[in-house]
């Protein structure tokens, strides 16, 4: 039989005839091509305002031992009627960084991700008996010619009896929707290669002194650094930086033996400094972020000091936007307009190594 593929229906039959999983060699594109033909809009859209509330009430329960993270176990037991491999395979789906737990921004993609293929399925599974059997997935899923669709069953259809259940579906699903790339790197630049570390500060006293801390006000400075952070647009799309409130500087991360931090203070913080509109960043272009110190975010819960000399690794994320709604077009009409839901995408750079040297 003479195969008649054209368009969309094309690049699905060329990605599935030559990917056998996931996992296996294959073209990454054409898998989030075959999910957006479905209706995806991928793992970065913004959650909404009753999505934040259901997450935060999902995470605190799930948490069980409040350590602020969810083991595999933690995540499981909240999963029943998954199978043993869909229960794995969704947690490490959802385990972006493979450290064996789920932090609340990797549990809140995965409720996102769950929820958009719950809707995707629910419009493929026409008579809602909950599944999904060949002729339902090639008329309903919007994939294009029926070679395609069946191509695309067969690879959702792990278990291979010849019919898809929910489970099967987000399984896959969530896989193939983690190989989205944000479309912005980060990297980090330090303009200052060597810091001075004073005297007083390399004693047991000063390492007790901000350990035990429980007034704002008696810490001392953080340390100051030189360090640029660079955000290059590699899409074909601008992407915003956040357009209002106070989201202007990036979080720095430290590593390194003799760091330090005020263990004891609770509910303190500050913000950022930023309260007009950011910068659109078009394609190609970058966007420089000055970092001045270990804690440019003013949070005092974050503050963090070195105690001794040696080598630091420091890092910095920061977070960028599609699809929000315009602010102040009238001063800022270069702003472009939502095309989808709003989506969010933090990146981190990799760490540079800085050597802090004993005065």
């Amino acid at each position: 039989m003479t195969r008649n593929l054209t368009g969309l229906a094309l690049v699905a039959f060329g990605c599935l005839l030559h990917v056998d999983a996931v996992h296996s060699a294959g073209n990454d594109d054409d898998r989030l091509q075959l999910l957006k033909a479905m209706g995806a809009e991928g793992r970065f859209v913004m959650p909404t305002r009753d999505q934040q509330d259901d997450i935060y009430q999902r995470f605190d329960k799930q948490d069980v031992d409040q350590n602020g993270v969810l083991s595999a176990t933690e995540f499981i037991d909240q999963n029943d009627g998954f199978t043993p491999d869909i229960r794995d395979r969704l947690f490490a789906a959802a385990d972006l960084d493979h450290d064996k737990s789920l932090t609340h921004d990797e549990f809140a993609e995965h409720v996102v991700v769950a929820g958009e293929a719950q809707a995707i399925f629910s419009n493929i599974d026409a008579d809602g008996d909950g599944i999904v059997i060949p002729q339902e997935f090639a008329q309903h899923s919007q994939i294009g010619e029926r070679d395609a669709a069946d191509l695309a069953f067969s690879r959702f259809d792990t278990n291979k009896n010849g019919s898809l259940n929910f489970h099967e579906f987000l399984a896959t699903f969530s896989e193939w929707t983690r190989l989205e790339q944000p479309p912005v790197t980060a990297r980090l630049i330090a303009k200052q290669k060597t810091y001075k570390l004073a005297k007083q500060h390399q004693t047991e006293a000063f390492r007790k002194q901000i350990e035990l801390e429980t007034d704002i006000d008696r810490l001392p400075p953080v340390p100051k650094v030189n360090l640029v952070l660079v955000i290059q647009n590699v899409s074909n799309e601008p992407v915003i930086v956040w357009p209002r409130g106070s989201v202007d500087e990036a979080t720095v991360m430290v590593e390194g033996d003799g760091l330090v931090r005020p263990e004891n203070l609770q509910g303190a913080g500050g913000a950022g400094t930023g309260t007009t509109p950011q910068p659109v960043i078009q394609p190609g272009k970058t966007f420089r972020i000055p970092v001045r110190s270990l804690n440019p975010l003013e949070n005092f819960l974050d503050n963090v000091y070195w105690t001794k000399p040696g080598e630091y690794r420091i890092s910095a994320s920061y977070p960028v936007y599609q699809n929000l709604p315009p602010h102040l077009p009238e001063l800022f009409p270069n702003q472009p307009k939502p095309t989808g839901k709003p989506k969010r995408f933090h990146v981190t750079a990799p760490p540079v190594p800085v050597q802090v040297v004993a005065e």
